[in-house]
């Protein structure tokens, strides 16, 4: 599944029947958010107990608009039992506006671990 505006792309991924990966590429804005809100809530559902993987490596700009629609995605999977990751390295804008957003960078599953906005470096280590 594709959706694609001018400056956004999203596009998911089914490496397996449990688990979803949605690549991100562009500007989120508050002209973008919206295409942004209706990919994810349609491409993060997965079995309960699945994992969706939010790829923001290739997001080049995050509004606020933007983090609200992760966000309403993270509420939306965790209804259906999916657990939501992004990923973002810690050294972009993208992922520095998470951090100090509380969506705190986590360097892999760890017994214990307790996040509810995770945020991954790399795709690898989301999955």
């Amino acid at each position: 599944m594709t959706e694609v505006s001018a400056r956004l792309t999203v596009v998911a991924t089914r490496p397996d029947r449990c688990t979803t990966m949605v690549t991100v590429c562009g500007d989120v804005d508050l002209t973008t958010a919206p295409v942004l809100t209706t990919a994810l809530r349609a491409m993060v559902v997965t079995p309960a107990g699945g994992h969706a993987v939010v790829d923001l490596n290739s997001v080049s700009f995050l509004a606020a608009c933007g983090v609200e629609a992760l966000t309403m995605a993270r509420d939306h999977a965790a209804t259906s039992g999916t657990t939501l990751v992004t990923t973002a390295a810690p050294d972009s804008a993208v992922g520095r506006a998470l951090a100090v957003l509380g969506w705190v960078h986590d360097p892999g599953p760890e017994p214990g671990a307790d996040s509810s906005a995770p945020v991954r470096a790399t795709t690898p280590a989301a999955v």
